[in-house]
Parts: C-alpha cells; structure tokens; sequence
C-alpha cells in the first residue's frame, strides 16, 4: 500500500513538473529556462545546527534512558502492590512529559533548520536567475547542481 502511494504521488509530481514547466520557463518547456537542482538532504545533515540538534537528541535520549531504569528500579524496590502501581503512574506520565518536551523542541528547530534552508536556495535562486529550483533526489537528469553553492551560506 505504502509503495502505491510513493508512486502516485511520483507520477503527480512528473505530471506536475511536466505540465507546469511551460508556466516557470517563458511558455516553452526548455526554452529560456535556468532549472538548478539542490540536495536538500546533503545540505541539512552538514549544517552545523543539525549536527548540534543530532547531539542533542542523542544526549536527551540516553537521559530518557537512565530516567526509566532508575523508575523501574525504584519501582522494583516497592513491595506493596497500589504503591507499585501508582509510582509506575508517576514515572509513566514524568516520562511521556519529558519525551513531548524533546519531541517539541526537535520539531521546532528541524522547522528552523528548514526555513533557513529554504530562504538561502530562494536567495541563491533569483541572485543566480534561476527559474526553477528542484530537489535532486527528484530529478533523474539535468539542472545545474547549486548544492554547493546553497551549502556555503547554512550554518
């Protein structure tokens, strides 16, 4: 099923692209059209605020980690069964409150990471008169590769 929709949504994307070309390139599909291609992907895994995001992530998970044992063992320790369950409550609502916390925080930076991406290949695009910008794990052949060049500015 999953496999399915990836192909639908890549032939609406080919379709789209086909059929909007003429609309970005001056009413003809190649004609007078500057198309550059970005590796998206390349470009968020080597910024630094990612890698910093990566280790924070790591370390907050391990946290989690040594939070959990330590519940469980206290938990273990308790020998009167309601005590048992409501220390099990406890660390169970600490834990779900401290992963929405990280969850939160991660989300809110990738958005960050990704608007500041965003706004440098927009940037870049209309400095370097490019009509188009697409991601390269989408395009099978041609468009000039400004990866590098978007790379440079992404801290």
């Amino acid at each position: 099923m999953k496999e399915i929709k990836i192909a639908a949504a890549l032939v609406v994307l080919f379709m789209f692209t086909g059929l909007m070309l003429p609309a970005f390139c001056d009413n003809s599909p190649l004609e007078g059209c500057n198309i550059a291609v970005v590796d998206y992907d390349k470009i968020a895994k080597n910024s630094q605020k990612f890698v910093e995001l990566k280790k924070y992530q790591a370390q907050k998970t391990k946290e989690l980690q040594e939070f959990m044992l330590s519940a469980r063992q206290n938990t273990a320790q308790e020998k009167n069964e309601e005590k048992r369950a409501q220390l099990q409550q406890k660390y169970n609502a600490e834990y779900k409150a401290k992963k929405a916390e990280i969850e939160k925080y991660y989300s809110e930076k990738i958005k960050e990471i990704d608007n500041t991406i965003n706004a440098r290949i927009q940037e870049k695009a209309r400095t370097m008169g490019y009509s188009l910008v697409l991601s390269k794990r989408g395009v099978l052949y041609g468009g000039e590769d400004i990866t590098n060049i978007i790379e440079e500015g992404i801290k």
